[in-house]
């Protein structure tokens, strides 16, 4: 599905199947979605975060 939306590009050799992220709207999804679960876990009153996410600097 993610595939077909353009998010990913899939190369097939052999019997292995190659995966690479195609569109940079995935970074921002995945920083959207780990602050969401770091805000839910520190509101049930825990001090640390369960994901760090580092910023990707694409061309850098």
């Amino acid at each position: 599905m993610m595939r077909e939306a353009g998010l990913f590009e899939r190369k097939l050799k052999g019997f292995r199947a190659y995966y690479r992220v195609e569109g940079l709207l995935v970074f921002d999804l995945c920083e959207l979605v780990c602050g969401k679960l770091n805000r839910d876990h520190k509101s049930l009153g825990k001090s640390s975060s369960l994901f760090k996410w580092r910023s990707l600097v694409v061309g850098a």
